[in-house]
């Protein structure tokens, strides 16, 4: 199979190994591709693929890790704390105070 580029299957190793593993298992399949110098016909090819496969899933899950951190860091500065702002939570913590204060007595049930 000749495929033009790695960088959309390299997103994730796992699925691409898998891909990879299913299709040279069913028929003797190999992929080649154009721009990247691969060739999993040959064991250099195919640890050429897993090396850059692994280094395109670690840049993912930084860019995924600077993205939540960045957003978290918006929050804050914006007062809330964790991100999305939850309303369950804000009716649980009023009922707490409800409980606290004598004029409930149980925090889940009937009011």
């Amino acid at each position: 199979m000749v495929v033009r580029k790695s960088t959309v299957w390299r997103r994730s190793l796992s699925h691409l190994l898998e891909v990879i593993e299913r299709l040279e298992g069913q028929g003797g399949f190999f992929f080649r591709f154009i721009e990247d110098p691969i060739d999993t016909s040959s064991p250099q090819g195919k640890f050429t693929l897993q090396v850059l496969g692994a280094a395109a899933e670690f840049e993912r899950r930084r860019w995924i890790r600077e993205r939540t951190k960045a957003g978290l860091a918006s929050a804050r500065n914006k007062g809330r704390v964790g991100g999305n702002s939850c309303p369950a939570a804000a009716r649980i913590l009023q009922r707490c105070a409800k409980v606290r204060s004598g004029a409930a007595r149980w925090i889940y049930g009937a009011a």
